[in-house]
C-alpha cells in the first residue's frame, strides 16, 4: 500500500508514537490535574512535556502559552469566538479551508460582522488595504498553506500589515507545522492553530492553539480545570483558562513523541525531502498528457485527467493500491479560486516516509490510463 494523503492525516505514525499512546493508556493515563497520586502525576508529566516540546519546536515560545484542543478546527473556533465583537470586519484568502470560512460565514449571515475575501496572490498589502478601507476593528484568519495546491500564503507579510491596522490575527497552520521550520517569535501572530495529527504525526484527537495572550479573550469553554476548584470561575490564567474537562492525554503523549521524531530528523532535513519529491512529481507526471496539474512550491499537489473525473480516479489508483483523496477536499473556496468547482480534484500529499518508488508506482498508474 502506497499512502498519499497525509494532509488529511498522516500515517504510517513513527514507532515511538504508536508506543507512547499504547504505554500511556495501559500504565500511565490518569486524569492531568485531578488528583495527586502517582498515576494523575505521571499524566500531568506527560501533559506539560508536550507543552514544552511544542514550545521549544515552533520558536522558543513560553510552554503555558499552548492550549490543547481536540484538532485544528476547534482550535480555529475558539481563537475567533473568544475574540470576535459586534461589528467587527473579518478577512480571510481566496484559500481558506472550511474550518476558517464555516464559522466566518456562520458570524456573518447572523449580521454580527462583515467579512471580506482577499486575493492569495496580492500584490500584497495592497489587496489588503482595499479590503480594509474605512474598517476600524476586525480579524484577519489566514491559512499558511492551501491544503489544495500547497500555495503558501505571505504570512508573515500579511500578519505584519494587518497588526499595524489593529486587527487580531490568526494563523491556520495545518498544512505548515511539521513540514517546515516555524518561529512564532518571528511569524509574530495574535494566535495559531495546528493538529497534531498531520505534519506533527501524532495520533487524532489532539490539535493545539497558541495565543500570544489571553487578554481581552472570552471564555470558549466552562467547566473543571483541576485548579481552584472552590471557583465558580475559570482560572484567569493560561493554558487553564481555556482547558475545560479531561485532557486527550493519550493523544498528547503520542503527539510529545511525534514532535520529538521530527526534532531527530531535523526541520531543514524535512523541508529538503519535500522540496526533492516534490520536483520528482512534476517531473514524473507532467509528462503524463491526460493531466493538469494544480501545483506550487509545497505539497500538496493536486491533478484533473481528461481520462476520469477525481472520484473516479482516486478509485481506480485505490485499487492499484495508492490512496490519494479527491474532490473538495473540505476547501470549495479555494476550488472556486482555481476554478475547479465542478468536479474537484485528485490530490496527493506525501510524507517523511514517502519514498521515490511511491512516486514513479504513481506516476507509472497514471500513465496506463492513456
Amino acid at each position: 500500500m502506497i499512502y498519499l494523503d497525509n494532509a488529511a492525516t498522516s500515517f504510517p505514525k513513527p514507532p515511538a508514537v504508536l508506543a507512547a499512546v499504547s504505554r500511556c493508556i495501559a500504565d500511565e493515563c490518569g486524569n492531568p490535574g485531578r488528583g495527586g497520586h502517582r498515576m494523575a502525576m505521571r499524566a500531568a508529566e506527560l501533559v506539560y512535556e508536550c507543552r514544552g516540546a511544542l514550545a521549544d519546536f515552533l520558536g522558543g515560545v513560553a510552554p503555558e502559552q499552548f492550549i490543547f484542543t481536540l484538532n485544528a478546527t476547534m482550535a480555529i473556533n475558539m481563537a475567533l469566538y473568544t475574540r470576535v465583537r459586534p461589528g467587527d470586519h473579518i478577512l480571510i484568502s481566496d484559500m481558506e479551508h472550511n474550518a476558517v470560512r464555516r464559522p466566518v460565514e456562520r458570524l456573518t449571515r447572523a449580521g454580527l460582522v462583515s467579512s471580506a475575501v482577499f486575493p492569495h496572490n496580492g500584490p500584497f498589502p495592497d489587496v489588503l488595504e482595499q479590503c480594509i478601507a474605512d474598517k476600524k476593528s476586525g480579524i484577519l484568519i489566514v491559512t499558511a498553506r492551501s491544503n489544495v495546491n500547497g500555495a503558501a500564503l505571505p504570512v508573515q507579510q500579511i500578519v505584519s500589515f494587518c497588526r499595524s491596522r489593529g486587527y487580531y490575527t490568526i494563523v491556520d497552520g495545518s498544512q505548515q507545522v511539521g513540514h517546515e521550520d516555524v518561529s512564532l517569535t518571528r511569524l509574530n501572530p495574535d494566535a495559531y492553530c495546528g493538529p497534531g495529527h498531520k505534519g506533527l504525526l501524532g495520533p487524532a484527537g489532539c490539535g493545539f492553539l497558541w495565543l500570544r495572550s489571553g487578554e481581552g479573550l472570552r471564555e470558549f469553554l466552562s467547566g473543571g480545570s483541576g485548579f481552584d476548584s472552590r471557583s465558580p470561575h475559570m482560572p484567569g490564567q493560561l493554558p487553564e483558562r481555556f482547558e475545560a474537562g479531561t485532557l486527550p492525554t493519550p493523544a498528547i503523549a503520542g503527539l510529545r513523541e511525534g514532535i520529538r521524531f521530527l526534532e531527530g530528523l531535523g526541520c531543514r532535513a524535512v523541508e529538503e525531502q519535500e522540496r526533492e519529491l516534490l520536483k520528482q512529481t512534476l517531473e514524473l507526471l507532467g509528462n503524463i498528457g491526460h493531466l493538469t496539474l494544480y501545483a506550487s512550491e509545497h505539497f500538496p499537489l493536486s491533478f484533473s485527467s481528461t481520462k476520469m473525473k477525481a472520484e473516479d480516479l482516486a478509485t481506480h489508483l485505490d485499487r492499484a493500491g495508492i490512496l490519494v483523496r479527491a474532490g473538495l477536499h473540505c476547501a470549495p473556496l479555494a476550488h472556486q479560486t482555481l476554478g475547479t468547482q465542478r468536479d474537484g480534484l485528485v490530490r496527493i500529499s506525501p510524507s517523511v516516509f514517502t519514498r521515490s518508488a511511491d512516486l514513479h508506482a504513481l506516476a507509472a498508474t497514471l500513465s496506463r490510463l492513456s
